[in-house]
């Protein structure tokens, strides 16, 4: 039986008492949703706005926006507080093998393609193609893409650029953070024609049963899952691999349930549009004003085991 942790997970976001009251300001959250291996039990708005919930038309993810027009007499914030289940998710890659069902291509392109920081560049082309010379199965694929990533890179936030999923940082560089690592290994997998995802959201310090995580794993942490016909869906951490190398096999195939998924994808559309185009990925509030002066904030991410 797969463990699981319940957790209270609770986001607030403070933004101080508008000087420009002709200059609204918009946020746009993202909201954890329920899915085969997260569950939503409860959640409730912490905001002194009013805000709506629309879905990014592209990941379906739940974007939380609210709008401040300027008049507030104090501060304004804007949060929720969600009490969530994660279920541990694991795939036995040993398993007899069904037969292979093809998802709708549809559904798979975004997880198909490039986008404007996963790129197919010379190094992930040789990468790809040395792997598809010796490999044929997507799960074999995976697998010899999880090996090249650890072997090529080094899970080191020291210097500039690292925590924006580059695939040109990362192979310049060959070190990163968790956004590093797996943008290397999606672009691998995807330039090899197998379909993989980007999921990121909060971790939970194992043995810690709560606290104030705002810049624990630099106040996210991001995995991915890749799809393989026979099997469906399968998770993989390789950024945990590195950081815990008696872990390895374990994180090719599975993830732990000290986690809370709050979006997945790349290149996210906001919903209502904003000025600043796609979200390379969802975990930070988006806040605009109508000017495009900058907006001072504080933000706070905490939990709480159940």
């Amino acid at each position: 039986m797969s463990k699981s942790r319940t957790v209270e997970l609770r986001f607030q976001l403070v933004l101080p008492e508008p000087k420009d009251q002709g200059d609204p300001i918009q946020v746009w959250l993202p909201l954890p949703s329920s899915t085969p291996h997260q569950d939503v039990i409860s959640m409730e708005s912490d905001s002194t706005v009013a805000a709506s919930i629309g879905f990014d038309p592209v990941f379906g993810n739940a974007i939380l926006h609210a709008t401040s027009d300027g008049t507030n007499s104090g501060p304004v914030r804007i949060g929720y507080r969600a009490l969530i289940e994660r279920k541990e998710w694991k795939v036995d890659l040993n398993a007899p093998r069904a037969i292979a069902v093809p998802q709708d291509a549809n559904l798979l392109l975004p997880q198909l393609i490039e986008t404007r920081k996963i790129r197919f560049l010379p190094d992930i082309v040789k990468a790809a193609q040395e792997i598809r010379s010796s490999k044929k199965n997507a799960l074999d694929i995976a697998r010899a893409a999880y090996d090249h990533v650890l072997a090529t890179m080094t899970y080191d936030k020291s210097g500039e650029g690292w925590g924006a999923g580059d695939t040109e940082y990362a192979c310049s560089m060959g070190k990163g953070n968790c956004t590093d690592f797996h943008t290397l290994f999606l672009a691998i997998l995807r330039c090899c024609g197998v379909a993989c995802e980007f999921e990121i959201g909060a971790a939970f310090p194992t043995g810690l049963q709560g606290g104030d995580i705002t810049d624990y794993k630099c106040g996210y942490h991001c995995w991915v899952r890749f799809y393989v016909p026979e099997l469906g869906w399968v998770p993989a951490d390789v950024s945990e691999a590195s950081r815990h190398p008696e872990k390895r096999d374990y994180f090719f195939g599975a993830i732990d349930e000290d986690r809370v998924m709050v979006s997945r994808g790349r290149d996210i559309q906001m919903v209502p549009a904003s000025q600043g185009g796609l979200e390379n990925f969802f975990t930070e509030p988006r806040i605009e004003k109508r000017s495009g002066n900058s907006v001072i904030y504080e933000k706070k991410l905490a939990f709480s085991s159940v």
